[in-house]
């Protein structure tokens, strides 16, 4: 059986096999169709009225909301934005590679959403097969290599990134990372003076696909501290080339705007240096939980703040754990030291969003290759075992989270990424198709930021009714006592307020605090806040409608046990309960 095994993992066609059981695996994602983004860029390809029109759109495609007034208010007129985001809110990234390649799939399929994820899926296969020669190149043995490559064409926290056509960006920015370590690799060892332009040619791609390439630079200077030879300073100034891309790329992203601001899960490092020092903090822990023990970290943002820190601090202690198993190949290792290096480095900037799955694919290359490591160390890839009992009994439990259990949760991933993503769309079905709907607005009593925006997205390509707007009260997690305060004004007021955790707040940062007495004007209805929290959220919210609440021009929703139902008007001066709901999954 070992031979068996030593065979397979030695065998040269090690990396197709891989590619094509990793790209089996996902094969569930062919029949996703769009999900959540995926509309927003059909929108400005094709040039659909629901949005805003853009000027280019391989520049602007990952813009999402610009930070401008103008842009705030284009949103705010179609009912694309909540009442409480701030004008200056910001999400806006530079991926023109990436958005080149969504504007060849409408060239080519524009009604196949299923040959879009084949073409996510083909990078999938591209990243698994650069990451087995990645491997070969830079691990201890050929057995420690082959290792590895399995470990990581079977993770399954891949399947978050692949089976979602709007973040095929992450992995391109991981293939051509990868491409530009192996060239620099080869630059290095086999002095191949081509490889110093090309390796940060590929780098500069890697960055104008998505921001997430920023880890590449971890593994580069995880190269030249551990694997390179020479002075310090001369391993450090091959570095410069990348530096100088960086720098580039730096600039235009400010000079042309992008960046986030104005939310609390995305956090500017620049902008809010110590709100993003404490995110590092809380959530690298969190991050390396969900990919050394398979934990979702997209449960992360629906939890309340107390149980968001207790994984956090779980994960302190998982990561102090494995650290003290790893130290005794880390004293001795060049290669396991480069590995941890791009594992925990590249996390940094991606710390700058919330915790997610799809956060862990430049995290999962350095892993791989330290489980590979660790499974050397204890004397199952024909080596002595180095390792005690209590670090073996771990190593076979990472390996059955790593290689059985991973195998069987990728499908599994795959469809809870269109069933959550899919909940967002989901709320468009639930919307009635009466005809008279086209010259309503649309109030939602409590929902959720992307299911509203979305409804009138996708109703505009699969031919339903679009309402003549949509506006939205509270969010979907809330408990709220609604009362009708006037003939056309209703009273809001959450338990615990708006905006009480940070499910609520995508849009909105607390360094941002309300005042009594602000007011928000929207196309039918203008908001108050009568109330603020000691910690500056609005506690009650007054909605004054242009008309009475009965007139015909408002149709008033609300979700209730994952169905959206019409709201009953309550009576002048009556209280109504709208008890928290679930997303329609």
């Amino acid at each position: 059986m070992y031979k068996l095994l030593e065979r397979f993992l030695l065998s040269p066609r090690l990396p197709w096999i891989l590619a094509a059981f990793a790209l089996f695996l996902c094969l569930p994602a062919l029949g996703l169709g769009l999900l959540a983004d995926d509309y927003f860029h059909k929108a400005l390809i094709t040039g659909s009225p629901a949005m805003p029109p853009v000027e280019n759109v391989a520049l602007e495609l990952f813009v999402f909301f610009d930070g401008t007034e103008d842009g705030y208010r284009a949103l705010a007129e179609r009912g694309l934005l909540p009442w409480w985001a701030p004008e200056i809110v910001r999400a806006a990234f530079l991926r023109p590679v990436a958005a080149v390649t969504h504007q060849l799939d409408y060239l080519l399929w524009p009604d196949s959403p299923a040959l879009m994820h084949l073409h996510s899926l083909a990078w999938l296969g591209l990243v698994v097969v650069l990451a087995s020669w990645l491997y070969r190149r830079l691990s201890s043995g050929p057995l420690v290599a082959g290792a590895a490559a399995l470990l990581f064409a079977l993770e399954d926290g891949h399947a978050a990134s692949a089976s979602w056509i709007a973040n095929r960006n992450a992995l391109m920015a991981l293939a051509f990372v990868i491409a530009a370590l192996l060239m620099h690799h080869r630059w290095r060892k086999q002095r191949w003076l081509a490889g110093s332009i090309l390796a940060p040619l590929a780098f500069a791609l890697a960055m104008l696909s998505g921001e997430a390439a920023l880890g590449g630079a971890a593994y580069l200077l995880g190269y030249a501290l551990w694997l390179d030879r020479g002075p310090l300073p001369r391993r450090l100034a091959t570095l410069l080339p990348y530096g100088a891309v960086l720098v580039l790329w730096a600039t235009a992203f400010k000079w042309m705007g992008y960046g986030s601001a104005g939310s609390d899960v995305y956090v500017d490092p620049t902008a809010s240096p110590l709100a993003y020092a404490a995110a590092v903090v809380e959530r690298i822990p969190v991050l390396m939980t969900a990919q050394w023990l398979n934990f979702s970290a997209d449960l992360w943002i629906v939890l309340p703040v107390a149980g968001q820190r207790l994984w956090s601090l779980l994960g302190v202690v998982m990561l102090a754990g494995l650290l003290a198993a790893l130290w005794p190949l880390l004293r001795r290792s060049d290669h396991a030291r480069f590995w941890l290096t791009g594992m925990l480095v590249c996390l940094l900037p991606l710390c700058s969003a919330f915790p997610m799955d799809r956060l862990l694919l430049f995290a999962s290359l350095g892993a791989a290759g330290l489980l590979a490591a660790l499974v050397e160390r204890a004397g199952w890839l024909g080596s002595p075992a180095g390792a005690g009992r209590l670090v073996r009994i771990s190593v076979v439990i990472l390996l059955v989270i790593h290689i059985p259990l991973s195998v069987l949760l990728t499908p599994v991933r795959v469809w809870g990424t269109g069933l959550t993503l899919g909940a967002f769309g989901n709320g468009e079905q639930h919307v009635t198709e009466d005809p008279g709907l086209a010259d309503q607005q649309l109030v939602f009593v409590n929902c959720v930021e992307f299911m509203a925006f979305y409804v009138p997205l996708i109703r505009t390509f699969d031919g339903g009714v679009v309402p003549a707007g949509t506006d939205w009260m509270g969010h979907l997690l809330s408990d709220m006592r609604v009362t009708r305060s006037a003939p056309d004004s209703l009273t809001v007021r959450p338990v615990g307020g708006f905006l009480a955790n940070r499910a609520e707040a995508l849009v909105r940062s607390p360094s941002l605090p309300f005042n009594a007495g602000d007011t928000f004007e929207r196309t039918a209805m203008t908001v108050t806040v009568d109330q603020v929290t000691d910690d500056g959220r609005p506690a009650v919210a007054t909605f004054r409608f242009q008309v009475p609440l009965e007139d015909p021009s408002l149709r008033f929703v609300v979700w209730k046990n994952q169905e959206l139902v019409p709201f009953e008007i309550p009576e002048l001066g009556e209280t109504v309960r709208v008890a928290p709901s679930l997303p329609p999954f």
